[in-house]
């Protein structure tokens, strides 16, 4: 893999390149480097990275 190091002359130049980039990719490339993040991110805060599970916010809606 071959990395290639650019300057930008602006945070807008670096945004939109960094979106190009990702629209470069085919839907599964962009599913595989999302897993990646998450399980980078499971690593450094020391949670099982191969284990992470579904959160989900539980409203409860009451009647009057």
């Amino acid at each position: 893999m071959v990395k290639t190091i650019r300057k930008f002359h602006s945070h807008e130049e670096m945004r939109l390149a960094h979106l190009q980039g990702w629209q470069k990719l085919t839907l599964d490339e962009i599913n595989h480097h999302t897993w990646q993040l998450v399980v980078d991110y499971r690593k450094m805060h020391d949670i099982r990275p191969y284990e992470p599970r579904l959160q989900r916010t539980v409203t409860n809606f009451r009647r009057t």
